[in-house]
């Protein structure tokens, strides 16, 4: 049993916990009511609750360090849409005027919960992290949670998400797609939104000059709109493990989204290219024209 090929491979799926069909997240268990709520003292996105989907949120409205605001109903972070509902699909047509949607999950993930086919909505499939095809049982992969560091693997992932030639290729792919975008709006997502779609987040403030601060708090907002996700998912594995301590402490881990495993991929940027900004144009070949581009179709002075 590869410990590591498991969990890794879980963490991936964001620790929904697809292992032998098994799923802890369904629509029916999601918000019915669509609508729109920001803090309005944070400079963050603002959640959009869908029927189907979780940690849905339009980054319009966020204020760079010049002082220009991301333009709304335009630039789209999300979990899995696989369980959209009719109206989720209406909405994000006529409210948000959607126009191309980027996965960046892996084959096997795409295989097994696709993403919807919405009219005139271009799908593009990137994948940003190698995929395993993993096919270890739910007991093999409880049983196994406690002899791994819940904490190391999600600041690993975040290290490889910059320095992996297939990350790198791909997240270029979907700035490429951003750039050929003046209208509508493009949706990216993984499957719980919060990890390989926070990175891509992360890189989309990043190149709009928001500061890091700000970018800090709106990647931590994962855990507040994925919570009873999270939460369910905790107590399965509670009860699965009989409460096993260690196993608890690492599934919360992957569970959530923490400052250091944000911090790690900063860290390793720094190291390997100098920066954000470095990772930016020598990791992902974007050039300063591309960077200027992409602010004057997604900001607008205040």
């Amino acid at each position: 049993m590869n410990v590591k090929k498991v969990a890794l491979s879980c963490v991936a799926a964001s620790m929904i916990i697809l292992l032998g069909g098994y799923s802890v997240s369904k629509a029916a268990e999601k918000s019915s009511e669509p609508k729109t709520v920001l803090s309005p003292e944070k400079n963050t996105s603002k959640k959009i609750v869908m029927v189907g989907a979780a940690n849905t949120r339009d980054l319009g409205g966020i204020v760079t360090k010049d002082g220009a605001s991301i333009k709304k109903n335009k630039l789209i972070r999300s979990g899995e849409l696989a369980d959209l509902v009719p109206l989720d699909k209406e909405r994000l047509v006529n409210d948000f005027k959607l126009t191309n949607i980027v996965d960046l999950r892996t084959d096997s993930e795409v295989a097994s919960k696709p993403d919807p086919e919405i009219e005139n909505v271009k799908n593009f499939h990137y994948g940003v992290m190698k995929d395993s095809g993993v096919t270890a049982s739910q007991e093999d992969f409880y049983k196994n949670l406690d002899k791994v560091n819940g904490v190391e693997y999600m600041e690993k992932i975040n290290e490889e998400l910059v320095t992996d030639p297939t990350a790198r290729e791909n997240y270029k792919k979907f700035f490429d797609v951003l750039l050929a975008s003046e209208n509508g709006s493009t949706l990216w997502h993984c499957t719980a939104g919060k990890d390989r779609a926070g990175f891509a987040t992360m890189l989309v403030l990043s190149a709009l000059g928001v500061d890091k601060k700000s970018i800090f708090e709106d990647y931590l907002l994962s855990n507040k709109y994925r919570k009873s996700e999270n939460e369910k998912t905790i107590e399965q594995v509670k009860e699965a493990t009989n409460d096993n301590k260690q196993a608890v402490e690492n599934i919360t881990a992957m569970m959530e989204v923490r400052k250091s495993y944000l911090q790690t991929a900063y860290d390793t940027m720094e190291k390997e290219y100098g920066g954000v900004n470095g990772y930016l144009k020598k990791g992902l070949g974007l050039t300063n024209k591309d960077i200027s581009n992409l602010k004057a179709i997604y900001l607008t002075k205040n």
